[in-house]
Parts: structure tokens; sequence; C-alpha cells
């Protein structure tokens, strides 16, 4: 991608992660149906490192997709940034920052959860226990379980919170810049809705990679 281009960058890695977006949601579908689909009577005995060695396939290949991902994403986002400066668009330009950092801090996140996955992996094949003893285990760990799954869902909350926000005020930016940029209005209208609809942020982006490509013909010859 040329680097004298940054809008047409963008451009090319929207494209780029909106199709890594769709081909993970088949992958993941996929290896899920095959890995945890209802087993015989006979092959019981292996379903427990079966989905164990399922959930390591999904999670490295999750790892490698969504990174491959959130790295294309921080270009896309930074041609919100080079057009936040053009059209002196501060609203914009600070979005798309947080956009690009929330991106650096998901990358950090998925390579800590991807190093912890395969260390408790590794340690529960080694381990090997009879039944009377895997039943006090999971009596002992209940709560601990039970306390992990809140703060998960607390964590989900924070962030769906959080996406709201980025993607209404992202939204108004972009709205901003309809008397200057083609497309910046049914961009950020998409954008407002998105924040509560998904397929809504989906189109908003298919929009905002031709929108780069319009401006970067004007703007970058």
């Amino acid at each position: 991608m040329n680097n004298k281009k940054p809008l047409r960058r963008a451009a090319v890695s929207g494209i780029v992660t909106l199709s890594l977006i769709v081909l993970l949601t088949f992958v993941l579908f996929f290896i899920s149906f095959f890995v945890f689909a209802p087993q015989s009577q006979g092959a019981k005995e292996l379903s427990d490192f079966k989905n164990l060695h399922g959930l390591e396939i999904l999670f490295t290949l999750a790892f490698i997709f969504l990174g491959t991902i959130f790295i294309f994403s921080i270009y896309f986002a930074y041609g919100f940034v080079v057009l936040g400066r053009r059209f002196n668009n501060k609203l914009l330009n600070v979005m798309a920052w947080i956009k690009i950092i929330l991106s650096c801090v998901m990358i950090l996140a998925l390579l800590i959860g991807y190093v912890i996955l395969m260390v408790y992996a590794a340690s529960a094949q080694e381990i090997n226990l009879n039944k009377e003893t895997q039943i006090n285990a999971a009596s002992a760990a209940a709560p601990t379980i039970v306390f992990s799954i809140m703060v998960v869902i607390l964590l989900i909350f924070i962030v769906v919170v959080i996406n709201i926000t980025i993607s209404v005020l992202f939204g108004v930016s972009l709205l901003k810049l309809k008397e200057q940029v083609e497309l910046s209005e049914p961009s950020g209208i998409l954008e407002i809705i998105g924040s509560v609809v998904n397929l809504a942020s989906a189109a908003a982006m298919i929009i905002e990679i031709i929108m780069f490509f319009k401006v970067s013909k004007k703007l970058e010859k």
C-alpha cells in the first residue's frame, strides 16, 4: 500500500478488514460445528480432550484473524485522522485516534488471552485426576467461576457502553463533513445507527470504503 496515499490505503485496509471479518465468521462457525457437535456413545471418552483441542484450534485461529483484523483496522481508522486534519474536524481526529488506541489495546489483550489459554490447555492435558478429585475440584472452583463470569459480564457491559458512545460521536463527526466530503453524511447516520445495530455498522464501513476511494481520487493525485 502506498504511504503517500493514506486515504487509498485506508480504503484498501477497509476491504481487507471486512473480508477477514466475514471469513472469520464462517471459519469459526464450521469449526465450532464439527468440534462441538453431539458425539456418539463410543466417542464420549474422547470428548474432553476433543473439546479442549478444539478450543485451542478456535482460539489460535481467532487470535490470528482478529490480530490481523485489528492491524488493518488501524490503517482504516488512520484514514479518518487524515480527513480530520485535512478538513479541520477535531472531533473526527480525536475519535479516530481513540479507535486506533482501542485496536492496539485489543491486540495486546488478544495476545495475553492467547498465552493464558495455551498455558491452561498445556496444564489441563498433564493433569490426570480421578472422578472424585474432579468433583471436589469442580465444587471448590464453582465460586471462582461464578465471580469470573460476573466480571466478564461487567466488562462486556462497559465495552458495549464505550462502543455505543464512540460510534455516536464518530457518526456526529462524520456528519460535520457532509458539505465537504461525499458520502460522509450517510456514513455518519449509519455509524450512529450501528451503535445498536451491527448490520448498520457493516453498511457504514462499506460506504466509508467507497468514500475513501472517492476522496483519495480528488486529493491524492
